[in-house]
């Protein structure tokens, strides 16, 4: 199994697709990873999603 880590265009992707109200595994489905990453790189951020602070951490 390969890992890799989320790039700041994908991070603008999941903002982005939270902003249209799709949910955490309709976005993994988007983006072609597990759902578990994106409910990860959720939980990152406490106050809300933020591509930016997402790639600052």
């Amino acid at each position: 199994m390969s890992y890799f880590h989320l790039t700041i265009t994908d991070r603008i992707k999941i903002e982005t697709y939270l902003e249209l109200g799709l949910k955490p595994c309709q976005i993994a489905s988007k983006l072609g990873v597990h759902k578990s990453t994106i409910s990860r790189e959720l939980r990152r951020c406490q106050n809300g999603y933020s591509a930016a602070l997402a790639q600052e951490q």
